[in-house]
């Protein structure tokens, strides 16, 4: 491994000391401060929902029903997703072939 792929690799992967729902972390990461700063304050809002929702709920539930939140909203946007790429690509496809026609009419 060269000196310039360690510094790099090195350089990537910095460590942060975080709390989620009242639980001390430590992440070690390649993504700036800035994201890493958001991503907790995402998940602790979500886990601290959860714990607000009920008061005999505790932190590992709490933890469970933010992932569960959580995936839900990654699912529903990974199927908006590719229903938009789905309509996008039936939309070129019918752009080009009025493309496709119109040429075929000029060389007419």
């Amino acid at each position: 491994m060269s000196t310039e792929v360690l510094k790099e690799s090195e350089e990537a992967n910095k460590n942060f000391n975080v709390e989620i729902a009242g639980i001390s972390l430590k992440l070690r990461t390649n993504h700036p401060k800035e994201v890493v700063d958001e991503l907790v304050r995402f998940v602790d809002g979500r886990c601290r929902r959860a714990m607000n929702a009920s008061r005999k709920t505790n932190v590992e539930t709490a933890a469970v029903l933010a992932a569960l939140s959580i995936a839900e909203d990654l699912f529903s946007l990974k199927q908006e997703t590719k229903q938009s790429l789905d309509r996008l690509s039936i939309n070129t496809g019918k752009l080009l072939s009025q493309l496709e026609s119109s040429g075929t009419n000029k060389q007419s």
